[in-house]
């Protein structure tokens, strides 16, 4: 319907101006003609990866500086304007003053992965230019994602999260560890995000990493003791994909930064209860295997020393704790809920509002 309108416009616009004078369109055909373009040929561009940025350079001189859209790449591939032969990259054309046009099939699972391919191949000194192969569509009104229900997830558009997908959808690097009633591991918008512990084999019955704790290949369970930290609930579930559902494949809802790993850490029991010797754990364990967030959607009354210091343990390591501040609108200012209460630096006190902004 829109291309429909814009083709009546422009038609319409058409029209109307036939019936100026030849005289006018011919200083206009001169005026346009007048107008030169110029920009440097590919061969004479410098491209250079920093920080996640492909920098184009002529003589230089930075033209450019373009975030790498991972998400956006043809079928992992990467364009690449080379002379000679080059391992690994496939020939596609000729292109001008004998240099050739190819393309090199990333096998990369991740972001991280696919630039360190794209810095080994501008490295070469055969290879004048190389930048991802972008995706392009008809569909100028694609989604970012394919999930059914996305369209349902008003929270998702009231926090503007396609301007944040437009430069990253998170990272696989990263890892945020769900300290709640467990998660659901086998979940269908889940599976593929759970983080696993690789310093620990399976089933061996030995401290494989030495953190003191027993094949925690999946995470842990600090209510059972054990090393099964499924959700017998529901809420961890529920917040894990919030955090890191799954995108784009075609089923459910999405999270908010849907490449990065889920830590399932279980301190709350099947009634949603615990305790804060059970969160210090939590906490600690988190942080000890490499979590770099920490999610804590519940709270108590109670000021626990303990708990306390499990949370500036994670601000001593440089990790961020999300902290529910409760679900009554209160001030915590007067109305202390913790441990999104503590005043630390590294905990964010996250409230929850309604369709209306209400909290």
């Amino acid at each position: 319907m829109k291309k429909l309108i814009l083709g009546v416009l422009i038609s319409f616009f058409i029209v109307s101006c036939s019936s100026q004078k030849s005289a006018d369109v011919a200083d206009s055909k001169q005026q346009t003609s007048s107008q030169t373009i110029s920009i440097p040929k590919p061969q004479n561009i410098q491209t250079e990866l920093k920080s996640g940025k492909i920098i184009y350079k002529n003589n230089n001189q930075e033209l450019f500086s373009k975030e790498i859209k991972y998400e956006e790449v043809y079928k992992n591939q990467i364009s690449v304007l080379y002379k000679g032969d080059v391992e690994g990259v496939e020939f596609v054309g000729e292109f001008e003053d004998d240099l050739k046009l190819g393309v090199f099939n990333s096998s990369a699972k991740n972001k991280d992965e696919f630039e360190e391919d794209l810095k080994k191949l501008l490295e070469n000194p055969n290879i004048l230019m190389a930048e991802p192969n972008y995706e392009v569509s008809i569909d100028e009104d694609k989604p970012f994602v394919n999930d059914t229900q996305y369209s349902s997830l008003w929270g998702l558009q009231d926090i503007n999260i396609e301007k944040a997908w437009e430069n990253t959808f998170g990272d696989s690097q990263t890892i945020v560890a769900v300290v709640d009633t467990g998660v659901d591991y086998t979940h269908p918008d889940l599976s593929a995000n759970m983080w696993i512990n690789e310093k620990e084999i399976s089933g061996n019955k030995i401290d494989d990493d030495n953190n003191k704790i027993i094949d925690d290949v999946k995470g842990v369970d600090f209510i059972n003791w054990d090393t099964d930290p499924k959700d017998d609930h529901y809420h961890g579930t529920h917040v894990a994909g919030i955090v890191a559902a799954v995108a784009n494949n075609a089923l459910g809802v999405v999270g908010v930064a849907p490449k990065v790993k889920i830590m399932p850490v279980k301190v709350l029991s099947s009634s949603g209860g615990g305790s804060t010797l059970g969160i210090y754990y939590g906490f600690k364990y988190s942080v000890d295997n490499g979590a770099k967030i920490i999610n804590a959607s519940f709270g108590g009354r109670g000021f626990s020393y303990l708990m306390y210091y499990g949370a500036f343990y994670a601000y001593k390591n440089d990790v961020l704790i999300v902290a529910a501040s409760g679900n009554s609108a209160n001030n915590n200012d007067y109305t202390k809920i913790y441990p999104a209460s503590y005043e630390l630096d590294n905990i964010i006190s996250v409230a929850c509002v309604n369709q209306n902004n209400e909290l």
